[in-house]
Parts: structure tokens; C-alpha cells; sequence
């Protein structure tokens, strides 16, 4: 009897496939346009502005395929991306979109995190894609020729993911913006691109000569591009505080996340030393009575290089050991920086190291009427040197 209805209910299944099967959309891969960056600013009219980066075929067997960016404006975020898919004739797929570039307009705007809201709200890209904010607009990001392989929105993810959390470059998903702007503080931090022109230095033939001094081939003198994240964008309540340098950078991720690699250097009295981060651990404490953070931050390095000041110094080693003084000095160096980016945000009121949230946490509605300004940090910086 088992056997009967086994073979009964797989009758059943199958038939239900071939008939309801019919009525799902056949939406071949070929009929869709595949995002791998998307852009969002708006005009002056206060229109939002979406661009996406999509993959093409190259048309030739053997050759890489490339992008098209292409752009649309509307009211609605929603309504921009359904103008994208129109101007392509193929539904507009994000699924493998990890990268959402934010255009400095909207940035100014304040609109910025409404239409992150509104991203993630729809499931338009995953959760774990990460936000960057631009210089000028993501269409000009995304239409800047690589210097190094990929196109624009692959290379800054490799950037961000590919290689371990620099010590200077910066980075956050939508999921962690979105919890930071619901935070006691309000406050969020982005990498903010910047573009830096990479010559073609691409030796030529003798015909290829001959072409560009006659005036064709002009193509030789375009600029390539290779982005720079060592600057922080930082916003409060969804608006603008501003773009902090690469210090800046380096405070956030030494206290915020765990580092695993990056460079340094430093001026002391023998030359100038070159160092190789290797990690950091950090350990913090919050004390409401005393309104006091505590941070504890471990910093592991290898000495590689020296640039002596003289020749006697020069000739001591070729690996320079950090003496206890040395060493003093470049701790003193990073706690410095640290703490007058700490004190940068408290004089803007933007909590982009959660404290407020932490205390409340620990301490619950007792620490409600604590304000930034009058959290003092108390701030332990120790260099672990590896051979």
C-alpha cells in the first residue's frame, strides 16, 4: 500500500511540473542585464540618479567580456532601476552586485540613507554589499578604465575583500550602516574613492608610431585609473559631517575592526623607519562614573626598512631594531593621531566609534543622558615587534 501511494504522490509531482512549470517565466540568462556596481546621486531638480555597471559578452570567442554603464533618473530609487531595465530591454539582475557607490550630491543632500534603506527594504542587492561614496558621481567611477585588470566596480571589491583589512582603507556593508544609523548616535562612516590617473606606458611598434604622430590612434594617451580609499566620508543622522584623511582611516580600523595587514612609517632620530603591520588586538572598557573609554590597543609589526639619516647609522644593520625609546615614539605617534581624530568627532558631535551605544549597552537607561563631548578616552598603545 506504502508502495502505491509512493508511486501515486510522484505521478502527481510530476505532472504538477509540466503543467504549472509552463506558467513560471522563462527568463533566460540572455534576456537579463547583470549589475556588478550600482550607482545612486541625484540632480539638482532633487530627481535620483542610478547608473549600473553590467557585464557584456564581447562578441568574439577567446576575448573577455566587458560593461556597459548605463543611467536613468526618476523621483523613486525603484522607480531609476525599472528605467534601467527598460533602456536595456532585460530585466536588470543585482543579485551579484557587491559593490553601491553614493554620488556626493546625494551625500549632501542628506538623502543617502533613505535610499540605503531602500535598497536593502526591497532586496534590490544583498545585505553584505559594500558602500562606497565618490568624488563627483558613480558614473564616472564606473566609466574610468581600470589601470589593473576588471572593471571599476570589480576592482574595488577585490580591494576590499581580496587582500585582508588594510590598516588605512576603510569599508561597510549596508547591514552595518543600517545599524549604525539605528544606534543611540546616529552615526556612520563610508570610504570615500578617489580617482588617480595611471599612464599607459605601453612600448609600441614602429607602425603604431608612424600612426599617432600623424594624428590617428589617439587612443594611446587616455588615461587609466586606479582608485584611492585611504579617506573616510563620516555622516550623522544620514547628513554629511566630512571627509577625513587617511589618519582618520587608520583610528577607525585600528578601534572598529581587525587589521591584518598595512605600512607605516615613522621619523625618529636615526632615519626614517618603515614598518609592516601585521595585526591588532583591542580591548575596551566603558566606566560611567568616571564617563571614561578605555582602550587598550595592540598593534603587531615588523621593522623593513630604513632610510638613514647618515652613513654611520646606515651601516649599523641591515634590519634596524627598534630600541625601547624608538619604539616609545611610534606608539606615541598613533595614540596622537587617534586621539585627535577622537576629539575631531566629539567637537562634531559624531559617534563613529559607538561609545554612546556601548555605554548603553553595559549600563542601560542610567546612561541615557550621556553626551559625547564629556566622554574622556584613556588610550594604551603597544607596538609588538616580530622579527
Amino acid at each position: 500500500m506504502r508502495r502505491k501511494a509512493k508511486w501515486i504522490f510522484t505521478i502527481i509531482a510530476i505532472i504538477g511540473f509540466v503543467v504549472f512549470g509552463k506558467m513560471i517565466p522563462d527568463d533566460d540568462l540572455g534576456a537579463r542585464a547583470m549589475a556588478v556596481g550600482l550607482g545612486i546621486d541625484c540632480d539638482d531638480e532633487g530627481n535620483i540618479v542610478t547608473c549600473a555597471q553590467i557585464l557584456t559578452s564581447s562578441g568574439a570567442e577567446g576575448q573577455p567580456s566587458g560593461t556597459r554603464v548605463v543611467e536613468a533618473k526618476a523621483e523613486l530609487l525603484s522607480s531609476a532601476i525599472s528605467k534601467i531595465t527598460e533602456i536595456c530591454g532585460m530585466s536588470l539582475t543585482v543579485t551579484h552586485c557587491n559593490v553601491v557607490i553614493l554620488g556626493e550630491k546625494l551625500i549632501d543632500s542628506g538623502q543617502a540613507y533613505q535610499q540605503i534603506y531602500t535598497l536593502l527594504e526591497n532586496t534590490y542587492v544583498s545585505d553584505n554589499a559594500y558602500v562606497f561614496v565618490c568624488e563627483g558621481t558613480p558614473k564616472d567611477i564606473f566609466t574610468s578604465s581600470s589601470a589593473f585588470g576588471n572593471n571599476a566596480s570589480q576592482f574595488l571589491q577585490q580591494m576590499i575583500t581580496s587582500y585582508g583589512i588594510y590598516d588605512n582603507i576603510p569599508y561597510k556593508m549596508i547591514r552595518q550602516i543600517i545599524v549604525d544609523y539605528h544606534n543611540i548616535g546616529e552615526a556612520t562612516y563610508m570610504p570615500y574613492i578617489t580617482k588617480v590617473p595611471v599612464k599607459q606606458e605601453i612600448p609600441s611598434s614602429g607602425a603604431e608610431r608612424e600612426s599617432q604622430s600623424s594624428g590617428s590612434g589617439g587612443g594611446q594617451d587616455d588615461d587609466d585609473y586606479s582608485f584611492n580609499l585611504n579617506n573616510v566620508q563620516v555622516l550623522k543622522e544620514g547628513k554629511s559631517v566630512g571627509v577625513y584623511g587617511e589618519d582618520a582611516a587608520k583610528a577607525i580600523n585600528y578601534i572598529m575592526t581587525k587589521v591584518d595587514k598595512g605600512s607605516d612609517d615613522f621619523n625618529l632620530e636615526k632615519g626614517t623607519i618603515g614598518i609592516f603591520i601585521l595585526n591588532n588586538d583591542v580591548k575596551k572598557d566603558y566606566n560611567l562614573e568616571t564617563k571614561t573609554f578605555s582602550v587598550e590597543l595592540k598593534i603587531g609589526i615588523t621593522v623593513k626598512d630604513l632610510r638613514a639619516a647618515s652613513e654611520t647609522d646606515m651601516e649599523e644593520t641591515f634590519v634596524h631594531q627598534l630600541t625601547d625609546e624608538e619604539k616609545a615614539l611610534c606608539e606615541n605617534q598613533i595614540k596622537s593621531e587617534i586621539e585627535s581624530f577622537f576629539k575631531e568627532m566629539q567637537d562634531k558631535d559624531a559617534d563613529v566609534f559607538e561609545i554612546r551605544q556601548a555605554f548603553y549597552s553595559k549600563y542601560g537607561k542610567q546612561s541615557e543622558t550621556l553626551e559625547l563631548k564629556d566622554v574622556k578616552l584613556k588610550l594604551e598603545v603597544e607596538l609588538s615587534v616580530e622579527k
